[in-house]
């Protein structure tokens, strides 16, 4: 194996991508839970992103 920089562990390189790969899941969640939140408390939002939504039309 090929490594960028002399004398680099491949563990802690191994490590570091896990704790990045875990970071970026965190942050997809967090995002994806508070648009789900916000849609299920503006039922007007999810109307328009499931294209129910028709201006003046109460249902």
């Amino acid at each position: 194996m090929v490594f960028s920089k002399a004398g680099t562990d491949p563990a802690a390189e191994l490590k570091r991508l896990v704790k990045r790969r875990r970071l970026l899941l965190a942050m997809v969640a967090t995002l994806f839970a508070a648009v789900i939140t916000i849609a299920l408390l503006d039922q007007d939002v999810l109307r328009i992103a499931t294209g129910l939504y028709e201006p003046g039309a109460f249902f």
